[in-house]
């Protein structure tokens, strides 16, 4: 799958910079079209974490399929000028990041951090 790249300030909010930070990973709707899924008009996905690290992190973060097409939803593993693998501390090895596309709809959510399982669902 192609890497995808974002300059982005980070919606996770512990060991990570405030400022923008260059996250890499692969695009969401990448992943999806690699497993020949397709999210149904009006469905969703569901982003399911391992239990919450803080409090306010939810253990799943359900996402429109208008949103998994348009907002440059990255599954990220690494950052930085220098690449490096995103650390369990910082939510990692892997972390949904969104874009600034969508940073509006969802800046009240923190990102969802160590990502398990992602599901379709219809409407």
């Amino acid at each position: 799958m192609p890497r995808a790249n974002a300059d982005t300030v980070v919606g996770f909010r512990n060991h990570w910079p405030s400022s923008r930070v260059k996250i890499r990973g692969v695009m969401l709707r990448d992943v999806l079209a690699s497993a020949s899924a397709t999210v149904p008009e009006g469905g969703a996905i569901i982003v399911r974490s391992k239990p919450a690290a803080l409090t306010e992190d939810a253990r799943e973060r359900r996402i429109d399929a208008v949103d998994v097409a348009s907002c440059g939803l990255i599954l990220a593993m690494s950052f930085g000028d220098d690449d490096r693998r995103i650390a369990a501390n910082m939510g990692g090895p892997v972390v949904l990041a969104f874009g600034d596309s969508c940073r509006a709809k969802y800046s009240n959510e923190p990102w969802p951090v160590y990502v398990e399982e992602i599901e379709i669902v219809p409407r």
